[in-house]
């Protein structure tokens, strides 16, 4: 009798149990403590400006009856909202207010600085106490964040609404 030749088939390598790893990303920042930036990562993972400027402009609209065009950010940092607000449209301007100088700087180096200088112009950065900062006016003021959580009691919370009008 004769016999037929079987076929050899090959096998698959099998697959290493345990972690697989993943090659090494080239481009991307690599995010550890050390090198980690806090406002690039706070703007990345808890902010949506594009999002919310756009909401904040048809909320207005719908509101009001008219366009947004002077927005107030308060407790700002970095105000990327406010950069995101002045893009929308060539007459929207935004009043961005916050105490802290290093994170407004933070803003002007990243934020302000990517936008076209016609759109820097119709910003404005107030280093300040949001109650003290009461022109210009806005036709609407945010506090984004729990911002506002800093007020440890209802008359200072109080008084900052008030402070709004």
């Amino acid at each position: 009798m004769t016999s037929t030749p079987k076929t050899v088939k090959k096998k698959k390598p099998k697959e290493k149990i345990g972690k697989k790893r993943r090659p090494k990303q080239r481009g991307r920042p690599k995010f550890t403590a050390k090198t980690a930036d806090k406002h690039d990562l706070y703007q990345r993972s808890v902010q949506a400006p594009e999002v919310d400027s756009e909401f904040f402009a048809d909320y207005f609209k719908d509101y009001a009856g008219r366009d947004l065009r002077k927005f107030r950010e308060d407790f700002c940092g970095t105000f990327v909202l406010s950069s995101a607000f002045v893009k929308l449209h060539p007459e929207n301007e935004a009043i961005c207010v916050d105490l802290d100088g290093p994170t407004l700087d933070w803003g002007r180096e990243h934020n302000l600085a990517k936008l076209d200088p016609q759109q820097q112009e119709r910003v404005h950065i107030y280093q300040a106490d949001v109650m003290e900062v009461h022109d210009p006016k806005a036709d609407l003021i945010a506090a984004m964040n729990f911002s506002y959580c800093i007020f440890k009691d209802r008359p200072t919370l109080h008084r900052y609404v008030k402070s709004c009008y």
